[in-house]
């Protein structure tokens, strides 16, 4: 199975029943710029249902860590913001990160 890695360029969005929002619905582009002038991203349902079942594989072998500025891409010191251990796809919304568990730092 191929590692999957989202890049995000904002705060996770906390809904009031406790999901961190990964990645948004449709079409959508970083804060920073990325993908580059005038593109974008598109998840649809199928994508963000096949994303959510690849990153749950992972995810019930060992959580996945969520991390600052995504520094644990850059093999030094990566402190963590937290891990869960299961996503979820909503059409409407997005993907969702479910039973965050939040380092007292990040809380």
């Amino acid at each position: 199975m191929a590692l999957l890695t989202a890049l995000l360029a904002a705060t996770l969005p906390l809904t009031s029943d406790g999901r961190a929002q990964l990645l948004p619905a449709g079409e959508f582009a970083a804060r920073d710029g990325r993908p580059g002038p005038g593109k974008s991203w598109r998840i649809d349902d199928a994508r963000g249902l096949t994303i959510a079942a690849q990153l749950n594989a992972i995810a019930s072998v060992t959580p996945v860590v969520i991390d600052y500025e995504h520094q644990s891409l850059s093999g030094e010191r990566a402190p963590a913001a937290g891990w869960f251990s299961r996503l979820e796809w909503s059409a409407a919304d997005g993907l969702f990160a479910t039973d965050v568990d939040w380092t007292a730092a990040a809380r």
